[in-house]
């Protein structure tokens, strides 16, 4: 598993996340990705990065939460964390995801 964050995620992010797996995964020949349809992942500068990449992008169908089973992971942590608890530092709101993780 690699982790990596960042404050946003758009095609950039999305990029450097890529060249951190392939570092990671540096031995291997082929790497496969499984992503949802949101739109950076098919923006031109991700789709350029991946032509000359050994990473593979799988995209779920969309509309399909019984495939990906991070959404309810998602919809745990909205309960149990996010829902309800106003957090205007920004700083106790990563701490508190992270907490959760």
């Amino acid at each position: 598993m690699v982790a990596y964050e960042c404050d946003k995620i758009n095609a950039v992010t999305t990029v450097s996340f890529f060249k951190e797996v392939e570092k990671r995964f540096a031995d291997k020949k082929g790497i496969h990705l499984f992503f949802d349809n949101a739109r950076y992942y098919r923006s031109r500068l991700v789709m350029d990065y991946i032509e000359t990449s050994k990473i593979e992008l799988h995209f779920l169908p969309p509309y399909a939460p019984i495939l990906n089973p991070i959404e309810r992971l998602w919809k745990f942590l909205k309960k149990t964390v996010i829902k309800n608890n106003y957090t205007p530092d920004t700083n106790v709101f990563k701490q508190n995801i992270k907490e959760f993780f």
